[in-house]
């Protein structure tokens, strides 16, 4: 099978789309697959056999971020001719995913769409009429999905999400995978503690991870808000926040307003998967207090190395995390600090739903996640 993704971000960036395009496209070839990847420029990106950049343009408010040119349509048309591809797989809903979608629709390829984001839940980012943004934006994503043959959501939040909008093609739920090969290897104690002593953490010290994008839709000001209240029940504890993004200085002066600032850890970006799942394994416990994922996978692949989670009650993590049994579920996000004390109250309880979790994330795997997508594929190009 030939395949073209379409995508508006790609490596160097370091997002969740990112890796689950790449994840994608390794298995689909080590299957046998061919895959090309239509994507941006971008000044720090290697050359790669099979990815296609094309001119982009640094997004205004958003400097890490970039957008096509939608100039470049008949190039990216032309190329998709002279591969022969047998399925356009769009993964955002961007120029790069308008362009897959319109050139599948005028060649009459079969494709399939990728809902990774809730979009609307990120037209802060562009100042002003962001109601007005809001409604077209699901006006747009309506549109959009129902142009595609079908629709891959991770979670059932999303495909209710995406009836209510009123989209009608076919919608399939495929949860997100990981490389258990990866995230599973445990760390030796000596790696851990080096880990702890860079970042100058006490070896006996009790540490919360979070890892992810420091955007205002992640919530992390309520963690810091949470930390606060427990950290004076437990002085010897810790919050390892892993990660960058528009919101960083926002959140050091949180944490210094609040006195916190040798307690709160930024690491800023860690090395993928290496040092990211050191970084967990050198936690206790995970936190997180997003109400705008479409899936978690880094509760996923912080259960995958052994630690439980402490989680906002999100609709899209209902089917990673069981209350009680490999982390808990808080109904308010001002509460968070209610399941940091059932935890950080027992080290035994943390062991216990820590083991459970690194089982329950197995069904996670991107091997399952890849068989369900293929299955899909084999079925449009057949509808077809």
């Amino acid at each position: 099978m030939r395949i073209a993704m379409f995508t508006d971000t790609y490596e160097p960036q370091v997002n969740g789309v990112v890796t689950m395009v790449r994840l994608l496209k390794e298995q689909l070839v080590a299957a046998g697959h061919d895959v090309f990847i239509f994507t941006v420029s971008h000044p720090k990106a290697k050359l790669e056999e099979g990815v296609f950049r094309y001119r982009s343009y640094q997004f205004p408010w958003e400097k890490q971020h970039r957008v096509a040119s939608p100039m470049v349509f008949r190039e990216a048309e032309e190329k998709v001719l002279e591969l022969k591809v047998d399925l356009i797989h769009t993964h955002t809903m961007i120029v790069m995913g308008y362009i897959g979608n319109i050139i599948a629709g005028r060649r009459g390829i079969p494709s399939i769409n990728t809902y990774h984001t809730l979009m609307e839940d990120y037209v802060h980012y562009i100042p002003f009429f962001n109601n007005f943004l809001k409604e077209l934006v699901i006006d747009q994503t309506k549109r959009f999905c129902n142009k595609h043959n079908a629709v891959i959501v991770p979670s059932e939040k999303v495909k209710k999400l995406l009836k209510n909008y009123g989209v009608s093609t076919e919608i399939e739920v495929i949860p997100n995978g990981i490389e258990l090969n990866h995230f599973g290897k445990r760390c030796s104690e000596q790696e851990k503690q080096s880990f702890r002593t860079r970042w100058g953490i006490p070896k006996d010290a009790a540490v919360m991870v979070f890892v992810g994008r420091l955007g205002k839709e992640k919530g992390v000001e309520f963690l810091i808000d949470n930390f606060a209240k427990i950290e004076k029940k437990y002085p010897n504890t810790y919050l390892m926040i892993v990660g960058d993004g528009p919101e960083k200085k926002n959140l050091i002066s949180q944490a210094k307003t609040l006195k916190l600032q040798k307690k709160v850890i930024f690491t800023g970006y860690l090395k993928w998967p290496e040092e990211v799942s050191l970084a967990y394994q050198a936690g206790d416990f995970f936190v997180i207090a997003s109400h705008t994922e479409t899936f978690g996978v880094v509760l996923v692949e912080a259960m995958a190395n052994g630690i439980p989670v402490v989680a906002y009650h999100d609709e899209a993590f209902d089917n990673i995390v069981v209350d009680g049994l490999n982390g808990y579920l808080v109904e308010q996000k001002e509460e968070l600090y209610k399941g940091m004390d059932l935890l950080l109250s027992s080290r035994e309880l943390r062991k216990k739903l820590g083991d459970t979790a690194r089982e329950m994330a197995k069904k996670f795997s991107i091997e399952n996640h890849v068989n369900r997508v293929l299955q899909l594929y084999q079925h449009v190009i057949g509808e077809k």
